[in-house]
């Protein structure tokens, strides 16, 4: 375990998390009202792709700090149970919608899952432990 590389990985998921939350802002209520009603309406591309990239630096952060079956993590003992599993989530949206798996890679997916729960709790975790440890 490996404390000063999760805590850059941390610092930078609470960056991305607030760059992440700027942009989103800037989505319009007309843009998600077309994108309801019409699949194939995607984000604003400058807007979208900002949110992919912050996402992905979420997601890869979580990845180290939680590690994978063939990696070891940073500091697994800091998201454990729920917390672990919303990372995951978020993990594989990173990887939907950066590398396009699926016919599932569409907006709609893209923001709910943003605005979903396993962000919201993905977000709460990192924040509780920027305190304790940033």
């Amino acid at each position: 375990m490996s404390i000063k590389k999760a805590e850059a990985h941390l610092e930078a998921m609470v960056a991305n998390i607030s760059r992440l939350e700027a942009v989103m802002a800037k989505v319009t209520a007309a843009d998600l009202e077309t994108m309801r009603v019409n699949p194939e309406h995607r984000l604003p591309d400058e807007l979208r792709s900002q949110m992919i990239y912050y996402v992905s630096v979420i997601a890869e952060g979580a990845r180290n700090i939680i590690g994978t079956p063939s990696e070891p993590g940073l500091a697994p003992d800091w998201f454990t149970g729920d917390v672990a599993i919303a990372c995951k989530l978020l993990i594989g949206l990173r990887n939907i919608m950066l590398h396009g798996y699926a016919a599932s890679a569409d907006d709609r997916q893209f923001w709910s899952g943003i605005n979903g729960p396993s962000y919201q709790t993905v977000r709460a975790a990192v924040m509780r432990l920027a305190q304790q440890y940033l």
